[in-house]
């Protein structure tokens, strides 16, 4: 869904209003943001883009915690791995939060909650994947003695993204 979105909003920008130029860009600014695109006439795609996105990936972490209890994944039992688990859920949510503020709160008519939920939103998503690693990380330390590459792979690819995601959010918010 999410790059259904940012699709739809990347082509809108060059095919129907081809590269125009929004009053929220800065100056020498050559290519639109999204917020800048969602921020005008694509802002309906926009916040359902988010609210689905969003939603539909809490619902992924809700599952992974309901099949870990059911016994159909690996499961959590010590208590650190469900308050990692725990905390993976609750920062996806104010991940969540704050897309879907920030997609409200367009960066035209409020820049500063813009910027605010935008944070909201990197800051929670990351803390989300790093607990979710951490967990991967321990469930896969517990489940050494089994040969399964299932955590263990899980959390160095979560690692590998979750690093990404931070590199690519420093170098968007320095420039």
């Amino acid at each position: 869904m999410w790059l259904g979105t940012l699709l739809g909003l990347l082509l809108h920008w060059i095919v129907t209003s081809r590269f125009a130029r929004y009053v929220s860009m800065a100056e020498g600014q050559a290519i639109a943001y999204i917020s800048d695109v969602g921020a005008g006439d694509m802002k309906p795609l926009f916040i359902a883009g988010c609210v689905v996105t969003t939603v539909f990936l809490d619902l992924g972490f809700a599952a992974d915690r309901w099949l870990r209890h059911r016994g159909r994944l690996v499961p959590n039992t010590t208590t650190g791995e469900k308050v990692l688990s725990g905390l993976t859920i609750a920062f996806a949510v104010v991940g969540t939060a704050g897309l879907i503020l920030l997609s409200i709160f367009d960066t035209v008519s409020h820049d500063r909650l813009h910027d605010i939920f935008l944070l909201l939103f990197i800051a929670g998503f990351v803390l989300s994947a790093v607990f979710i690693c951490w967990e991967y990380q321990r469930l896969g330390i517990r489940e050494s003695l089994h040969p399964t590459p299932g955590p263990s792979r899980d959390a160095a690819n979560e690692t590998q993204a979750t690093a990404t995601t931070v590199s690519c959010a420093s170098r968007s918010g320095s420039s």
